[in-house]
């Protein structure tokens, strides 16, 4: 029987990635938006998503945490491939707009904010679960509080949604490379901003 494949990044930067890639875990966000500005393609994707994000989500308290989002996907995306982690400096300032979301949701309709929150603590428990199983890092788990916290304030069932096709997408991609080239892990950070945004979609 092959061995499994763990969604686990490792927690220090590869030695051979690039220097723009090798970000420091607590960085200052500014710095490490002034590298995502280096790249044209990642402002042209970041555009598309924020695009998105505005079409589906429409004038509401979590348009403001997935614009920040949008803006951010391209650099976590690569920065997790490359490096195998997600820097604190880019997904702690989306959690900050996020928990400022749910407030801000919570003066207008309090019961909607109560649901969120639930939903959040669900999959918070359930990410934390499988870290400590060894299943992923803790920079997947802090990622995906906010992706799940952004879509609980609009449906809470596309946070179902985004999880089931992260772990899809993830186990079909982990099996190939399982297969192909004996790989035991890979970042999972890129699965979860593929099932945020596919449940963007749905919501739209």
């Amino acid at each position: 029987m092959p061995p499994s494949v763990e969604f686990r990044p490792s927690s220090a930067p590869r030695d051979d990635a690039p220097f723009d890639e090798r970000v420091a875990p607590f960085s200052p966000w500014w710095r490490e938006f002034s590298r995502w500005r280096r790249y044209p393609a990642d402002a042209l994707v970041g555009m598309v998503f924020a695009i998105l994000a505005g079409v589906a989500f429409g004038p509401v308290p979590a348009l403001v945490p997935a614009l920040a989002l949008a803006v951010v996907t391209p650099v976590l995306w690569r920065v997790d491939v490359v490096a195998r982690r997600l820097p604190n400096g880019l997904v702690y300032p989306c959690g900050a707009l996020t928990a400022g979301a749910v407030i801000a949701s919570g003066v207008v309709d309090a019961d909607a904010a109560t649901a969120a929150l639930a939903t959040v603590g669900c999959a918070a428990l359930v990410f934390v679960v499988l870290s400590i199983g060894g299943g992923m890092g803790m920079g997947d788990v802090k990622l995906a509080v906010v992706l799940a916290g952004v879509l609980a304030l609009v449906r809470p069932d596309a946070v179902v949604l985004a999880a089931v096709i992260a772990f899809l997408s993830g186990g079909v991609v982990g099996l190939i490379v399982l297969l192909r080239v004996r790989a035991r892990s890979i970042p999972f950070g890129p699965f979860l901003l593929v099932g945020f945004w596919v449940a963007v979609v749905s919501v739209a």
